[in-house]
C-alpha cells in the first residue's frame, strides 16, 4: 500500500491509504525515527475500494510519522 498525507486545516490531517481492493494492511505511528523505531499499529484493516481515508487530529501539536504496511 501507499500513504499519503494532506493537512485539512488546523490540526487535521487525513491518511489516505491506497492500494488494490482486498489488500490488508496496518496504518502506523511513531514519534521518533531514531533507530529502532517503535511503530504503533493505529488501525488494521482491509481495502474495500481502490483508497480509503483516515482523520487524524494533532492535538498535542507534536510531530508524528506514519506509514501504511501490508497485512
Amino acid at each position: 500500500p501507499s500513504l499519503s498525507i494532506q493537512k485539512l486545516g488546523g490540526p487535521v490531517f487525513g491518511l489516505t491509504v491506497q492500494g488494490q481492493t482486498g489488500m490488508g494492511f496496518s496504518l502506523q505511528d511513531a514519534a521518533d525515527l531514531a533507530s529502532p523505531v517503535a511503530w504503533s499499529n493505529l488501525v488494521t484493516s482491509t481495502l474495500t475500494n481502490s483508497s480509503r481515508v483516515f482523520y487524524w487530529t494533532n492535538t498535542a501539536g507534536r510531530k508524528q510519522f506514519f506509514r501504511a504496511v501490508p497485512q
